[in-house]
């Protein structure tokens, strides 16, 4: 072999994966799915640099205590539920973390703490975000 020859220029190579993937039959990884399955979504504003002024927001009474540095707004993840006097409650999902996909799979939305809230107590009003209004 010529050692000045470069790898693969002007040389056939017979890979496994060309027939599957010429004939139609590949399997990929998002051709599988599995019971409890999370999805990504990337959602685009449809005009750039766009500012949000609103978000249409549900009252709903915490039941769990939560403590949050001013000057900051959040989103906790949370399940919803009415009570039996028809009050919207949501409870906290109880772990925290960017990696958690399973917690968006498993709650019902997002609580909102504005910026001037420090602390949640059981009983307090949080603005409560379906998910639902999220899409559409």
């Amino acid at each position: 072999m010529d050692s000045t020859a470069r790898f693969g220029s002007d040389h056939g190579a017979l890979r496994s994966e060309d027939e599957p993937l010429l004939t139609g039959s590949g399997r990929f990884t998002d051709d599988l799915t599995v019971p409890g399955q999370a999805y990504g979504v990337f959602v685009r504003a449809p005009v750039s640099h766009a500012a949000i002024r609103e978000i249409d927001l549900e009252p709903a009474r915490a039941t769990f205590k939560y403590r949050k540095k001013k000057d900051r707004r959040e989103y906790v993840r949370v399940y919803a539920k009415r009570n039996g006097d028809g009050i919207l409650e949501v409870t906290k999902y109880p772990r925290e973390g960017a990696g958690l996909l399973s917690s968006l799979t498993e709650t019902d939305g997002f609580a909102e703490l504005a910026e001037d809230v420090t602390s949640i107590e059981p009983g307090d009003t949080v603005g409560f975000l379906p998910y639902g209004n999220m899409i559409g």
